[in-house]
């Protein structure tokens, strides 16, 4: 089911405004009913019918609770699954980072290599200095890639569990 597609707070209202069903009045009703005041069995058929509507009743308010129960989860598994949009987002930029860190690190890096023993010393000190801060910066997007990864694997598996426990509410 598409749960990032329900309209919760219309689902909270729509359960509230059929909450108010209340077994109380029934079982008020049904202890007030006197033999004395009734001739025959309808009195008894009264009871019967009307301990089955305050059953039903009641069957109707647990089923209530449970979806009002699963539109907190719902909640929570569309926050997720914002989270794991933004996630993504900034996945996708810090792999771009990357790609642009390792091209960048790899251009020095050959730039080194290519040097002549008679390049100056200034050159070469520019040039470690660039793979150094390419590094460090390859070091921190890698370091964020894998928080990122860490955060979106662990919003799925709640959402995996949220998904459960609505089924098994709504089901």
């Amino acid at each position: 089911m598409a749960y990032e597609n329900i309209n919760v707070n219309s689902l909270r209202r729509a359960l509230n405004k059929i909450d108010n069903i209340s077994s109380s009045n029934y079982e008020s009703f049904v202890n007030k009913l006197s033999n004395s005041e009734w001739a025959g069995g309808i009195i008894n058929r009264i009871r019967t019918a009307t301990n089955k509507e305050i059953s039903e009743i009641k069957e109707i308010q647990k089923k209530i609770n449970k979806y009002k129960t699963a539109c907190d989860y719902i909640e929570e598994y569309q926050d997720l699954d914002d989270d794991i949009r933004r996630y993504n987002n900034s996945l996708d930029s810090y792999e771009r980072d990357r790609d642009r860190y390792n091209d960048k690190l790899s251009s020095y890096k050959r730039t080194m290599r290519n040097y002549s023993s008679n390049e100056p010393e200034i050159n070469k000190n520019y040039t470690q200095s660039r793979i150094d801060n390419y590094s460090w910066k390859l070091s921190n997007v890698n370091s964020k890639i894998s928080d990122m990864n860490s955060k979106l694997s662990s919003a799925k598996s709640r959402q995996a569990t949220l998904r459960t426990k609505i089924d098994n509410l709504i089901g």
